[in-house]
Order: C-alpha cells, then structure tokens, then sequence
C-alpha cells in the first residue's frame, strides 16, 4: 500500500516525545519532531505545517491534501469553492 493510500495518522509513528523517523530521509534514529502547529526534522532540516506535510508525503496539491486529511480525519470535506477560501484566509 502506497502513501497515498494508506491514512496519512498511520505514516509517523510517534513517541513519547513526539518524535519520528523523517519520511524525507533515510535513518535509524528518530530526529523528526511534531509540534502541535508544525513539524521539523533536526536531520534534514525539512519543516512546514500539516498540510504541506500532507502535500510532501502524497505529491497532491493543496486541495487535493485537503480533501485527504478530511477524509482520514473524518471532518466534512471543503465545498468546491471553499478551498479558495480557505487559500485566501489570513492567519
């Protein structure tokens, strides 16, 4: 099963210390760290948000990372004109 098949949760498995190995890199000790509004690996130094983590792991586009972390989540999916909304929301 491929990553963009299987649920995006069950891609990093966490520890105690919310560290993972890095999907970017290849290692034997976890340096990927998730904090709870972005993550950042001390190895690679590769970094970003969840959806851009989403966007990485899949190769989808924002929209399409969207609709994936919905659907692994279970929340409502975006109606077709709120995810320009959503691109054009200040934060």
């Amino acid at each position: 099963m491929s990553t963009r098949e299987k649920p995006l949760s069950s891609t990093l498995k966490l520890n105690r210390s919310d560290m993972a190995l890095c999907p970017f890199h290849g290692e034997k000790t976890p340096s990927f760290k998730v904090y709870r509004d972005h993550y950042y690996c001390f190895g690679c130094q590769e970094s970003g948000d969840v959806i851009s983590l989403a966007m990485k792991l899949t190769g989808l586009d924002f929209a399409g990372a969207m609709e994936r972390l919905a659907v692994d989540f279970g929340v409502a999916p975006i109606p077709e004109n709120g995810v320009e909304a959503v691109r054009r929301c200040p934060l």
